[in-house]
């Protein structure tokens, strides 16, 4: 009988980024997503409570759970994000989702921990397959032990955020087609007057903000690959030309694309970026 590798019982780590600035402000992961804030002051959304996230703050999200957040003071955003998932019928994490709070020396070892799984994930080295997900275990083992509900405040449930949920995850597999607000009103099963208005009250943003939100996330991830070019990437990702990519992503996150690429040059190959595009 072949027996279990090692592989079979850890972590799968889907993707690993420091992050200073999120272009989408409220969205839905199809993973366990773990964000550890470096800097920062933001109050994040999980459906219907606020997390406070400052320097030292780890929340860890189960998949499929709409969330997004608000910015307390304007200041440089850092976090380490990972996210993962976890092999079948495992009980480990399931549920609500997690908040913790590290002060000094623990604060310093998650940091050390996160920090270190970022450098293996950017730099791939032998054995990544095993360092990063053993990484992540003691990160997760850290957080689920000084999980606290301290700082989570409890907010009712707008009438019809489920409608809105819905369009959220239908965006999220929609989001590189030719999508109108009587699309999304159709999928809300509500009036394109009330969707937009339920929409913006349940999220702070308006249903095509939010799209191009997706599709510029999206097009961040793709710029990973060096294969692909922006016109290529903008059809994938739902926008017309390089050009409507460009001037969106420019919009949503203060560069241009080949600004992204070489403002975070770990975490994409080198890639020519200086043909003409239309």
């Amino acid at each position: 009988m072949k027996s279990s590798g090692p592989f079979s019982h850890l972590p799968k780590v889907v993707r690993v980024r420091e992050d200073r600035f999120s272009s989408i402000q409220s969205f839905v992961d199809h993973e366990f997503v773990l964000q550890y804030c470096l800097q920062g002051d933001v109050d994040f959304r999980v459906e219907n409570r606020f997390y406070r996230m400052t320097a030292g703050t780890a929340l860890l999200l189960p998949p499929n759970v709409p969330h997004g957040y608000h910015v307390i003071r304007q200041q440089e955003q850092q976090y380490v994000i990972v996210h993962f998932m976890l092999p079948p019928n495992s009980d480990l994490l399931q549920g609500n989702a997690l908040h913790a709070i590290f002060n000094g020396e623990e604060a310093e070892r998650v940091t050390a921990c996160l920090l270190e799984l970022l450098a293996e994930w950017n730099t791939r080295e032998l054995w990544c397959e095993l360092i990063a997900p053993g990484l992540l275990l003691q990160v997760l083992g850290l957080v689920a032990r000084s999980a606290s509900e301290a700082g989570s405040v409890a907010l009712p449930l707008a009438p019809s955020w489920r409608n809105v949920d819905t369009v959220i995850r239908w965006l999220h597999q929609n989001y590189a087609q030719d999508v109108s607000i009587d699309d999304m009103s159709v999928a809300a099963g509500l009036s394109p007057a009330h969707f937009c208005k339920s929409f913006k009250a349940c999220t702070g943003i308006s249903p095509h903000r939010y799209l191009n939100q997706v599709r510029v996330e999206k097009a961040r991830e793709l710029l990973c690959d060096a294969d692909m070019t922006c016109a290529a990437i903008a059809e994938r990702v739902g926008f017309p030309t390089s050009a409507a990519l460009s001037r969106t992503f420019r919009k949503m996150t203060g560069l241009s694309p080949v600004q992204w690429i070489n403002q975070y040059p770990t975490r994409a190959p080198k890639r020519n970026m200086s043909e003409k595009r239309t």
